[in-house]
């Protein structure tokens, strides 16, 4: 058996891999889905200068909370910090879902759901890429990170 036939045989039989490969495509598809849903509705609503605004304001805000985000990990820990950004994600969405639906055509309500949802990814991203190394082996690390990698960009 070759080394790589190994590792890949190796990776795929530790347990959680397949459980946690499949939990980032998941929320990844949801979050593309979601902002591809509240773009559509924002650019018939209101626009494509708001529709824009708000793609730009949620990578703007993004960058801003993510030096934020690593503080609160390191003084809260990961595990709390896991449990409140889905509990934020879950709330996000679901008032995203209900300004969508009452067709709510004021701006500035998206921009707290804007905000909460960068937030929430800002604080999210950090633990997703220290989980792997909670996983494996290191020598079947970069074969998982790779993977990933690749996941994160076809998402």
């Amino acid at each position: 058996m070759s080394e790589i036939t190994l590792k890949k045989t190796l990776l795929l039989n530790t347990p959680g891999i397949k459980a946690y490969l499949n939990s980032l495509i998941l929320k990844g598809l949801i979050n593309w889905i979601l902002n591809i849903a509240i773009t559509i509705f924002l650019f018939r609503s209101l626009g494509s200068a708001k529709a824009s605004l708000y793609m730009g304001l949620r990578e703007i805000v993004y960058l801003i909370l993510s030096p934020l985000a690593g503080y609160i990990l390191d003084k809260y820990g990961e595990k709390k910090i896991l449990i409140f950004t889905v509990f934020l994600n879950i709330m996000t969405i679901i008032s995203i879902l209900y300004l969508i639906k009452f067709k709510v055509t004021y701006f500035i309500l998206f921009l707290i759901p804007l905000f909460l949802k960068s937030f929430s990814g800002a604080l999210d991203y950090p633990i997703q890429l220290s989980i792997p190394k909670l996983l494996v082996k290191e020598q079947i690390l970069l074969q998982l990170n790779g993977i990933i990698s690749s996941i994160n960009t076809i998402i």
